[in-house]
């Protein structure tokens, strides 16, 4: 998945992110995603059905490389990072906030 603060593609000044999703996070494609925390440690990603998930950064052995497969002579280089973001589902369920339980 590649992410551009600009929805125009990368440009020199962003900075290319590699974002995995757990299977069961079930994501559609074109379905929209809002991200939050970017700058932070602990990143959070909501998904179009409501499910948030928390993510971690993690540095990469070597470059992951960018590519756009919809081109007609095979796939296109569209960039490379060293950073992958990685997803998963965030404490209490589908709202990341803890769930307290009452004794009934």
């Amino acid at each position: 998945m590649l992410v551009s603060s600009s929805g125009t593609g990368p440009s020199a000044d962003d900075t290319l992110v590699v974002v995995e999703l757990p299977p069961e996070a079930k994501a559609v494609p074109d379905a929209p995603l809002e991200f939050s925390g970017l700058g932070t440690k602990h990143p959070r990603v909501r998904l179009a059905n409501g499910v948030e998930l928390v993510g971690r950064y993690e540095e990469s052995v070597g470059s992951l490389l960018i590519l756009d497969k919809g081109s007609e002579d095979g796939a296109r280089l569209e960039g490379k990072s060293e950073t992958r973001l990685i997803f998963a589902p965030s404490e209490g369920g589908t709202t990341g906030r803890r769930r307290t339980r009452s004794g009934k």
